[in-house]
């Protein structure tokens, strides 16, 4: 059944107007949902922010804490040292040593000898342990060999063979009399200190949405959470932790069989997570999505009415220009769109038919200049044929050759540039003909003709011939190497034609003999020095038993190494 104009402009209007709808409301879904992201996730990176610069002001106290009491340590164990260098050996008993932690608030004590083996110690275990043993305290023996004086650890957990364990920031000095010292400080409290800081109060008082919540964790363990009863859970071995413990981001996760949107932040030690249960956000997102499509649908009404009203009133004018232009289009210039109509309807139809008729008288015009120019350009062409191409091979002529050398030699004159010619005579050609007859020679010429050409690919090198038998070919900016590759892919070319001549002195096909010539061109030298000179290195081809090429340079004498 043939649809009507009417329907053929509804249906598809229909069409648009839903896909339209759909289009819309996905795209208004997706802004919504970046809106509402971009408001939860500013929230909860206000919630990160705030504790991240808490914990940093923590980080700047410790280390803050740390330098001094490493420059204390190290006045102290230099204040041990003093002491004990006055003692006799055989005094420094353990009761000694023990008085002297007492006094300077130490937790070990150890002297080595010179090997780095501990002989006395306030721990009796301790003694004769060999620092060279382990990897962790080889370091020392620098000090037992005098490379240095002093020596700082970095914290580390000091275990005894009794199983009780310190936390010691330990300080070695070297002994005159050979060995060192190692004192160890306790400096437990310093990590404690982040525990003892009470963030609880932060997370409390910091908001995320209506029902969301923060958790700051502490080497995996939470120490900071809403619910006092998550505190100290462990999560090192959660899966979910596990994903988000290092750098920071927004992710899904699901906690406790929940599911919640989640800001995490890292710093050494700590992972601060900023959490929105799902259920808000999904409600935040469909309240504002829910009052947009009301919006878009109101909107989309009103435009499907305004839009049937305007195609009620333009449909039938519109019929009519749509048939006159589909007449148009199959080239019917005769057609003209009739009827009276008025505003721009009106308008519309004059212009129609002012363009056909102008489009007429513009084909017609067109046509018959455009056949005056072609007729001109192949007159042209066939001129151009004539004057420069030679009309057997199809390839340059001896005139075009003697036009456009004496200009490339003046251009290269003034620039300095290096040509490179190549003259070429195909051997025993006179024999050949008589042999074969005139009709074979020409398509031998033509043969060769051709394979010259697809040997050069350069668009300013070029062919010619020169005259009977022999070619020409000029290669400018091209130096003595590549002149000589081109002569060599020549000869192959030619060999491979497999030409039959069997009068050929040089082989039992035909073959061309070559000179080439290269230089940098003066403004004293015009083209025929270069066609001279090629013809001298191709003589001296022909008088060395021919089928080859013969290089002469343009400024100095041929000699024997120049013959190839």
């Amino acid at each position: 059944m043939k649809m009507s104009f009417k329907n053929k402009v509804l249906i598809p209007t229909i069409i648009i107007f839903v896909i339209s709808l759909l289009v819309v409301s996905i795209n208004g879904y997706s802004l919504l949902h970046r809106v509402v992201s971009a408001k939860i996730e500013s929230e909860l990176r206000i919630f990160n922010d705030n504790l991240m610069v808490q914990l940093h002001q923590l980080d700047n106290v410790i280390a803050v804490t740390e330098k001094t009491l490493s420059a204390q340590h190290l006045v102290s164990a230099r204040a041990i040292l003093h002491i004990l260098s006055r003692e006799d050996e055989a005094d420094l008993t353990q009761e000694v040593l023990l008085k002297l932690c007492s006094r300077f608030g130490v937790m070990e004590i150890n002297i080595a000898d010179s090997d780095g083996i501990i002989t006395h110690s306030n721990f009796d275990e301790y003694i004769g342990f060999d620092y060279k043993m382990h990897d962790e305290t080889n370091k020392y023996m620098k000090l037992a060999n005098g490379t240095i004086t002093e020596l700082q650890e970095e914290p580390r957990l000091s275990v005894s063979d009794a199983g009780f364990k310190i936390f010691c920031h330990y300080t070695g000095i070297a002994r005159e009399s050979g060995g060192f010292i190692q004192i160890g400080y306790d400096i437990d409290a310093i990590t404690q200190l982040r525990t003892v800081i009470d963030i609880e109060q932060i997370v409390k008082e910091s908001k995320v949405g209506e029902t969301g919540y923060g958790i700051v964790i502490l080497d995996g363990v939470i120490s900071a959470h809403p619910d006092e009863d998550m505190l100290g859970r462990d999560l090192k071995h959660e899966s979910w932790f596990e994903n988000i413990n290092s750098g920071k981001g927004f992710a899904w996760k699901n906690i406790d069989g929940a599911e919640y949107y989640v800001s995490y932040n890292n710093m050494p030690g700590h992972t601060i997570l900023g959490v929105l249960p799902k259920t808000e956000y999904y409600a935040v997102l469909w309240e504002s999505l829910s009052y947009t499509v009301v919006f878009i649908a109101v909107f989309l009404a009103i435009v499907y009415i305004v839009l049937s009203y305007i195609i009620k009133r333009i449909l039938k004018p519109i019929k009519k220009v749509t048939i006159g232009l589909e007449e148009i289009s199959k080239g019917n210039f005769d057609t003209r769109i009739e009827g009276n109509y008025s505003d721009e309807f009106a308008l519309i139809q004059n212009a129609i038919n002012n363009m056909v008729a102008n489009i007429t008288s513009y084909i017609n015009d067109k046509i018959q200049a455009e056949q005056i120019i072609h007729k001109a350009e192949l007159e042209k062409f066939d001129l151009l044929i004539k004057v420069n191409y030679d009309t057997l091979t199809k390839i340059y002529n001896r005139r075009y050759l003697d036009e456009n050398l004496d200009r490339i030699m003046r251009t290269h004159s003034r620039s300095g540039g290096t040509l490179s010619l190549i003259m070429l005579d195909i051997d025993y050609f006179k024999i050949y003909n008589d042999r074969y007859g005139h009709t074979k020679g020409d398509e031998c010429l033509k043969d060769v003709a051709k394979s010259l050409s697809d040997s050069i690919t350069r668009e300013d090198d070029f062919v010619a011939r020169y005259g009977g038998e022999e070619f020409c070919i000029i290669l400018p900016n091209t130096e003595k190497n590549g002149a000589i590759q081109i002569a060599e892919k020549i000869l192959y070319r030619i060999r491979a034609l497999c030409i039959k001549n069997e009068g050929s002195r040089a082989s039992d096909y035909v073959t061309i003999s070559i000179g080439v010539t290269t230089g940098k061109v003066l403004q004293s030298q015009n083209g025929e020095d270069y066609i001279k000179r090629a013809d001298e290195a191709l003589y001296t081809s022909k008088q060395n038993g021919r089928d080859r090429h013969t290089f002469l340079p343009m400024d100095i004498k041929c000699s024997s190494s120049d013959v190839i």
